[in-house]
């Protein structure tokens, strides 16, 4: 996560105003910063909000000006919060209005607080089943299926059955509406 100490920096942004911008606390920003710490995947986009640049951007250890990019996943890739297991599978520096992640749902994840964002959601169930619960209604997403809905939607993940692995996609823009899409 030494990409928001280096961001927050070239913004000329203390650690203190980019806590107040992104609903933290220095202390927990401090954390992640040094490595200490895992932020949750809400808190990256709470943090990647404040800093005005994509999650992937945060995530990505990429050189400026490469042609092309490989992202080679590293046991230090992966990050685990709240029972996600989640790393960037995408490039900030050739689609920065798209944020792509691999995530893995723990079977035993609890049900906690829904959490909001920018953008548009939408998940893809490479292996087991998911649980998108909303505030008026919960949908179940299976296998091979996928689901889209305004990120701006409270909205919470949860496995059904085991262990689920998805792949998570958030465009920058959003529209109105949830899409559920059976294939």
């Amino acid at each position: 996560m030494r990409n928001i100490q280096l961001i927050r920096r070239q913004r000329g942004m203390s650690l203190s105003a980019l806590a107040e911008a992104s609903g933290t606390s220095a202390g927990y920003l401090s954390r992640i910063e040094s490595g200490k710490r895992h932020p949750s995947i809400a808190a990256l986009y709470n943090i990647a909000a404040a800093l005005d640049v994509p999650v992937s951007r945060l995530l990505d250890d990429t050189e400026p000006g490469e042609r092309s990019i490989v992202i080679r996943p590293e046991p230090t890739d992966v990050y685990h919060q709240d029972g996600l297991r989640f790393r960037s599978i995408s490039s900030s520096r050739h689609m920065p209005d798209l944020q792509v992640l691999h995530i893995v749902v723990d079977a035993d994840r609890a049900p906690g607080e829904s959490h909001t964002h920018k953008g548009i959601e939408w998940i893809y169930v490479c292996r087991g089943a998911v649980q998108i619960s909303f505030d008026d209604q919960t949908v179940d997403v299976k296998q091979s299926e996928s689901i889209s809905f305004p990120a701006s939607v409270p909205h919470r993940l949860l496995s059904v059955g085991g262990e689920a692995e998805i792949l998570l996609m958030v465009f920058e823009h959003e529209t109105n509406g949830v899409i559920f899409t059976p294939h």
